[in-house]
């Protein structure tokens, strides 16, 4: 037969004409085109760090304090080199804040600021495989670049600060590889704050020390490997509740949620929803991949919702949303786009994954209502599906391209192949050896796509 035309289908899909009246708006679009609205102008190049070293390890040791508003500490960064002679390291870190002094394996090096990355001069140039540990300390206030990526702000008498990466905002606070590309094997999150505050970040809680001084340190551990820019940290003066999900008969997973005090009857309401999304997802992608940590939501002030790691940071919790960035966990997550040009392996597989989450609860009128709205969206669109230029914020971001396109794509691709072999590709890739837990690009995709329906 011939071949079933899936680089036509992904790059250049357009939607045929549907029913106006049968659109209905989908409430994602208003939330989570909401942050993105606050830095959709801004251009920026994805990295300026050194491609040839693989970070393999980051710790944020950092005390905030809000009077004066001010990160300060250290961040350790471990890794490989994947080149031999080097005389030289780059990493990213927006000159707002201040490096003091870099240890290179305990000994003191020299290093070069400057406005969006910083260059350390080796001290012996290394040989493919070399590991290596840099000490940063530094500090600062993280300013707004139009990216949101830290903020400070309050609620009520009390601070409330959160970060909010995506796509470049990492190097705004912290140094780092910020590249979605480079996916650390593990992190320590390591926050000194307020000793009123409660802390939520990704992974798992091991501690919170008393320092007896008015703060407490609260030591978050994330041990999957993990996107740069899906490392986070929100800080408040939160409620908690949780849940537990069996996922077998002898075992269950925290879903813990940490929201503001009056947000809480609603919180509970609504979040509670979650339990059986993972059950719902885990049978269709297979088990929820960060079973041996957590998931769950935190509050935060920016517009939007973001899939940050086993912690979902939200500002809403209607139930599109909630699945939208339930289902990142495995398309964003575990499976992050190589590039930002390929995005839409994030933001549309999750969009068509709450088409699924609706169809299986509500049934086959749940899911059309919700298809035609994303149709109709993609009629809209312009362009390929591939970002080309991704220094423009807003093109990554496009929500009619992106979001809706890339949903119609897979609904498209569900019909053309059947449901059997449509939900045997989506399982292979995500259980694919070769992408769990490390990054794809368009191609990955495809390749996936042909081998499992046998359409070449």
């Amino acid at each position: 037969m011939k071949r079933i035309l899936l680089l036509y289908l992904f790059l250049t899909f357009h939607c045929y004409a549907f029913p106006q009246n049968y659109i209905i708006k989908n409430i994602l679009p208003e939330k989570e085109r909401g942050y993105f609205s606050h830095h959709q102008n801004v251009d920026r190049i994805e990295s300026n760090a050194s491609e040839w070293f693989d970070v393999t390890f980051y710790s944020l040791n950092i005390r905030v304090t809000t009077d004066p508003q001010l990160l300060k500490g250290s961040v350790t960064i471990k890794g490989l080199f994947l080149e031999s002679g080097k005389t030289s390291l780059t990493f990213d870190l927006i000159n707002t804040m201040k490096i003091d002094s870099i240890i290179i394996d305990g000994e003191r090096a020299s290093f070069i600021q400057d406005t969006a990355s910083f260059t350390i001069q080796l001290n012996v140039a290394p040989n493919v495989g070399d590991e290596i540990k840099i000490d940063i300390y530094y500090w600062g206030l993280p300013v707004p670049t139009g990216f949101g990526s830290f903020r400070f702000s309050t609620y009520g008498m009390y601070p409330w600060i959160w970060s909010l990466n995506q796509p470049y905002g990492a190097r705004d606070w912290f140094p780092c590889k910020d590249h979605p590309a480079d996916k650390a094997d593990s992190v320590d999150i390591i926050i000194t704050c307020d000793s009123a505050l409660t802390v939520g970040s990704n992974g798992r809680l091991i501690s919170i020390q008393d320092n007896y001084d008015g703060t407490r340190t609260h030591y978050w551990q994330e041990r999957y490997p993990i996107a740069t820019y899906l490392i986070s940290v929100a800080i408040g003066k939160y409620e908690s509740f949780s849940q537990w999900w069996k996922f077998n008969n002898s075992d269950s997973m925290e879903v813990i949620n940490y929201v503001l005090p009056p947000n809480l009857e609603s919180a509970y309401a609504n979040l509670s929803k979650t339990v059986e999304m993972l059950e719902i997802f885990s049978e269709m992608f297979g088990q929820y991949p960060f079973i041996n940590e957590k998931y769950g939501h935190i509050d935060i002030g920016s517009g939007g919702a973001m899939e940050h790691q086993t912690l979902t940071s939200t500002t809403t919790y209607a139930e599109n949303v909630i699945a939208h960035e339930l289902a990142h966990q495995w398309f964003g997550d575990m499976i992050t786009c190589r590039n930002w040009r390929d995005i839409w392996l994030n933001e549309g597989f999750a969009q068509y994954a709450t088409a699924l989450y609706l169809e299986r609860k509500y049934g086959k009128e749940a899911y059309w209502l919700y298809m035609w709205d994303q149709l109709g969206d993609a009629k809209q669109a312009e362009g390929s599906i591939y970002i080309n230029d991704t220094s423009v914020v807003r093109n990554i971001f496009d929500w009619n391209l992106v979001y809706a396109k890339g949903a119609s794509i897979l609904h498209m691709l569900r019909y053309v192949l059947g449901d059997t072999v449509f939900f045997k590709i989506l399982y292979s890739y995500v259980n694919s050896p070769e992408f769990t837990y490390k990054t794809a690009a368009i191609n990955d995709f495809q390749s996936v796509c042909e081998n499992v329906s046998g359409k070449s």
